[in-house]
């Protein structure tokens, strides 16, 4: 059976991205655990978990399961193009969408891999320290999978890197937390967006 079409395995795969097998922390901005502060079954479902110790994602079975659900979509109808993510932190979401997908689709991992860029009307994120993960970071989880087939990697702020990727996108997924992250990636991806492609 083809591996996007499994769904015990997806079902699997889910679940242990989310780290939902096992008793999980939370962790503050710095990183560091807070005491007697774990992640809920209600959390890993909403992906309202602020913020998870060990989880590849934090977005939470729902959100996966959209994106599960969009990808097969695009499949069916023939949707050209390969799935994007702008903002991938540990690489959950990815992970999860190239396994939904089948090998022939690219997806693309863009992320700075170095922490939210300051931007003077956000400085709040750069208290996030947790949020920073090395790109060797990201490929090792995908090679943890075994799903490092077809992944490009497209590193810099989004204002810097987008303008590179001239490929069709048929799932496009947007999650760089601050605003001017949000308004770079629609205004060099959103053109890209194949006719009856998906925007999250």
């Amino acid at each position: 059976m083809q591996r996007h079409l499994n769904t015990d395995y997806l079902d699997l795969l889910g679940k242990t991205l989310l780290f939902s097998f096992w008793k999980e922390p939370l962790i503050n901005e710095a990183g560091v655990d807070r005491p007697n502060e774990f992640v809920t079954d209600e959390q890993r479902a909403n992906g309202r978990a602020s913020w998870p110790a060990y989880a590849f994602t934090m977005i939470g079975s729902e959100r996966l399961g959209n994106i599960r659900t969009l990808c097969q979509a695009a499949v069916e109808a023939g949707v050209p193009g390969a799935f994007v993510e702008c903002g991938v932190w540990r690489g959950g979401a990815c992970i999860y969408a190239r396994a939904c997908l089948p090998e022939d689709r690219v997806v693309m991992v863009c992320d700075t891999f170095d922490g939210i860029p300051l931007d003077p009307a956000e400085t709040y994120w750069q208290d996030y320290k947790f949020i920073k993960v090395p790109q060797s970071t990201v490929e090792a989880s995908f090679r943890l999978f075994g799903l490092l087939n077809n992944v490009r990697f497209v590193s810099g702020k989004f204002s810097d890197s987008l303008h590179t990727i001239i490929d069709p996108i048929a799932v496009l997924r947007v999650d760089g937390d601050m605003r001017s992250s949000t308004f770079d990636t629609l205004t060099h991806l959103y053109p890209l967006v194949s006719p009856g492609g998906f925007i999250i």
